[in-house]
């Protein structure tokens, strides 16, 4: 019977909790509505208004995606080179196009993310923000060898941004040249010499090497002889329009003033029933006082 009563006291007061719920939402419903309406008016005027009344508010941004070519090295030539395995013009390439110092000089020729005036600590903490908001993106591709430049701009900057990958591109691709072009020539004055020693020495040098080493030197003056760069830039990128998020925002929003209105009636209710309850008036003027 007892545990009975207790289950029946603890229903009571549960039914009694949440009407006292209800009842503050019921007693500053206008102050919650009223509240919940201005911000949300406030934030679609900002949001789908003010764009339409200023042009720069209202630039879409587009995630544009450039392709690069890269250009392989014979495998019989690789496999001559310090770490050929390993250090490809794929790996070079994509490396290099994400060095910090790098980007930096690149944007400072061609800056489509920023007008503003910056020192140069400023412009390098800039950069950097642009590549963890990845705002600009280097993305080895699957297919082969090729990697993507990725950027995110303006629709109306896409020309500029153009401008910007050629000279990433440009320049990734004398970096590469000066780094393979000395070891490739190394390679082809070595295999010559050697063939030259072993003419000399023909009729005691094992006929399968100098084979090898005529092979090899064929492979380098043909790479040689018809080496054009190697990095190509496809003609047109990929253009993704980027959503604004109006929508999304404004929802958020909504939520966020409905939720702090209500934690502000509760608030207020609380004040109010502490007013007028003696004991826990003394309680919270007792706490106050011994903070100061």
């Amino acid at each position: 019977m007892d545990t009975n009563i207790e289950q029946n006291v603890e229903k009571q007061e549960d039914e009694i909790s949440l009407l006292d719920l209800f009842a503050v939402l019921i007693r500053y419903r206008k102050m919650i509505v009223w509240g919940t309406l201005i911000v949300s008016f406030l934030a679609g005027l900002y949001l789908f208004v003010l764009p339409l009344a200023s042009k720069k508010a209202n630039d879409r941004n587009a995630q544009v995606s450039y392709t690069v070519r890269v250009n392989v090295i014979p495998l019989s030539i690789t496999k001559q080179l310090p770490n050929g395995d390993k250090v490809t013009p794929l790996y070079l390439a994509t490396y290099n196009s994400q060095r910090l110092p790098f980007l930096v000089d690149e944007i400072k020729k061609h800056n489509i993310f920023s007008d503003k005036e910056m020192t140069a600590y400023e412009f390098n903490s800039f950069v950097q923000g642009l590549l963890k908001e990845k705002k600009i993106q280097i993305n080895e591709s699957k297919l082969g060898n090729e990697y993507d430049i990725i950027v995110s701009v303006p629709i109306n900057s896409i020309s500029d941004a153009t401008q910007l990958v050629k000279s990433m591109v440009a320049d990734t691709d004398i970096e590469l040249q000066n780094y393979y072009n000395p070891l490739i020539q190394s390679l082809l004055v070595n295999t010559e010499t050697s063939l030259e020693r072993a003419k000399l020495m023909a009729s005691s040098s094992d006929a399968l090497s100098i084979q090898e080493v005529q092979n090899l030197n064929v492979d380098l003056n043909e790479y040689v002889s018809n080496f054009n760069g190697f990095l190509n830039l496809l003609d047109e990128p990929f253009v993704i329009p980027e959503g604004r998020g109006r929508a999304k925002k404004f929802i958020i929003i909504f939520c966020a003033a409905l939720f702090i209105f209500i934690f502000i009636a509760f608030c207020k209710n609380a004040i109010v029933n502490i007013k007028k309850d003696p004991e826990s008036n003394k309680l919270i003027t007792d706490a106050w006082n011994a903070g100061k």
